[in-house]
């Protein structure tokens, strides 16, 4: 982790998480994310240690997403009516559906659609 990464907010964590990860997912070059999910859909059946190595790194992603809300929570960054865990797996979700997405679609500007307004519903909401 970069000492830029360090200086940021848990709610600027997960927007630099997914800033990084539309980057990663419309950049043609970049094969990281569909390449995971690929192997997830693919080796679920065939070969369980393929399986268990993507089976580990999206548990990875989810508990770092999940760390980050539950942060946030805390600095009242995030709203507080959902555990921290089922805004963590709805953040793995987003970012599993923009995998898809951009092999269906693709277009950077879609995936950033996507993100914004999910990103959006985590803020609390201030009167006044």
């Amino acid at each position: 982790m970069d000492s830029e990464q360090l200086q940021l907010s848990p709610f600027g964590k997960i927007e630099r998480f997914f800033a990084e990860a539309v980057e990663t997912c419309s950049h043609p070059a970049r094969n990281d994310a569909r390449l995971l999910l690929r192997a997830g859909f693919e080796a679920a059946n065939l070969d369980t240690d393929c399986g268990t190595i993507v089976s580990d790194a999206i548990e990875a992603i989810e508990k770092y997403l999940t760390e980050c809300v539950s942060a946030a929570q805390i600095e009242g960054e995030i709203i507080r009516n959902q555990p921290a865990s089922d805004l963590g797996r709805l953040l793995l979700a987003t970012l599993l559906s923009m995998i898809v997405l951009i092999r269906l679609r693709p277009d950077r500007t879609h995936l950033e659609d996507v993100v914004r307004p999910t990103l959006h519903r985590l803020r609390p909401f201030e009167i006044g």
